[in-house]
């Protein structure tokens, strides 16, 4: 394993001072499954008020009262060094309890494929026989699946995130723990892992895995992710667009309470909701001209704006809008008549919408923008 230099020197300077310096987590994991890793994390036994000494420059992290990590800044890259602990929680209470070894502090650790260290002198440490996991593809948590995903509901959702990434299969124990969560899955949820979830590329094997759980969740609605729309899902706001027009989600489902969305995003999406589904498919002249007449020519182009970044919307249909936009478009107060010239008995609505319909004629040239033509319309809807 490579390591920089930097991080050499401060695991030396543990070291010097007495004290185990492990590098844990991410790092090894991935190093052991060929894959690029960045961030490295520190484990030891020194106390970091201790170590702090050494870097006054660093920042200390409290849980439960007790400074559990020190982050240093080496050459521009910022290191986590965690004290060995256990985790315990009383009456759902997080309690912190720092320990000299490193066995002992990977039992807090999520999964096995998590608890590898390394150390520079001795190389790697295994405590659960994760590397067999590993060449298995298998994905386990330490202990009792059903204990660790109640102390802690994020772990269900790294459960799905890693496996969905790493093209794990999920330990038939906390597959089915994860299956017998549906009814509290929306007590803690963090949306940030659910959304990685879904861009990862082996989202469907997981998919399959805990369907119960997503049958809850959406109603029975949703369905596997084709291999052409993964790209699609890129942040929380293309996950919004794709699960309502290419999964045909209800914004009442369980799922977009869950994804924390803003209540004025949701309300664009319902106020614009038929528009938007016309504008995922190619329509015509006729049917653009309606949707620019109905609902604003600026919230259109918004519309086409958002679909085309999160690749919802036919090609064609910008070009359709861009043609009406330069040679055809006009606004209601650009027509040869106004409001005050419709005499008939009818209320301020109902007198604005013949002139949208005034102005949809004209846009697509059934009418011209003079006065006469525009009455004698309007005339021969008062005469029926």
């Amino acid at each position: 394993m490579v390591i920089d230099q930097h991080i050499k020197t401060l695991i030396n300077t543990i070291h010097e001072q007495g004290h185990q310096a492990l590098i844990v987590g991410g790092a090894v994991r991935d190093f052991l499954l060929n894959e690029v890793f960045q961030d490295i994390d520190i484990a030891t036994n020194m106390p970091l008020e201790d170590l702090q000494k050494l870097y006054p420059n660093s920042q200390m992290i409290q849980k439960d009262n007790q400074n559990i990590t020190l982050v240093i800044n080496l050459n521009d890259q910022k290191v986590e060094v965690s004290r060995f602990r256990k985790e315990i929680y009383e009456d759902g209470i997080l309690k912190v309890e720092f320990v000299d070894d490193y066995i002992d502090d990977c039992e807090r650790r999520d999964f096995t494929i998590n608890s590898f260290a390394y150390d520079i002198k001795e190389g790697l440490i295994d405590p659960y026989n994760a590397e067999a996991d590993l060449k298995a593809k298998r994905l386990v948590m330490i202990n009792n699946p059903i204990i660790r995903i109640n102390e802690d509901h994020s772990r269900l959702y790294r459960a799905l995130y890693f496996a969905a990434k790493y093209n794990f299969t999920l330990d038939t124990r906390l597959r089915d723990s994860i299956n017998s969560f549906t009814f509290k899955f929306n007590e803690t949820c963090n949306p940030n892992y659910l959304i990685k979830f879904f861009a990862q590329p082996y989202f469907n094997e997981v998919y399959n895995a805990v369907e119960p759980l997503f049958i809850d969740l959406t109603d029975g609605y949703m369905s596997e992710i084709i291999e052409s729309d993964q790209t699609l899902i890129t942040d929380k706001h293309s996950l919004l667009y794709y699960l309502i027009f290419k999964q045909h989600l209800s914004l009442s489902s369980k799922l977009m309470s869950l994804l924390h969305f803003k209540k004025r995003e949701l309300q664009y999406i319902e106020n614009h909701y038929q528009s938007i589904i016309k504008l995922s498919s190619l329509i015509t002249f006729e049917w653009m001209a309606n949707i620019i007449v109905q609902n604003g020519i600026h919230t259109i182009e918004t519309l086409l704006h958002t679909l085309s970044k999160y690749k919802l919307i036919h090609h064609q249909n910008i070009e359709i809008f861009n043609d009406i936009k330069d040679h055809y478009y006009l606004s209601i107060d650009e027509l040869a008549i106004s409001i005050a010239d419709i005499s008939m008995d009818i209320s301020i609505k109902e007198k604005y919408s013949i002139l949208k319909q005034v102005q949809y004629f004209v846009m697509t040239s059934e009418l011209v923008n003079e006065e006469y033509a525009l009455m004698a319309f309007i005339n021969s809807l008062s005469d029926t």
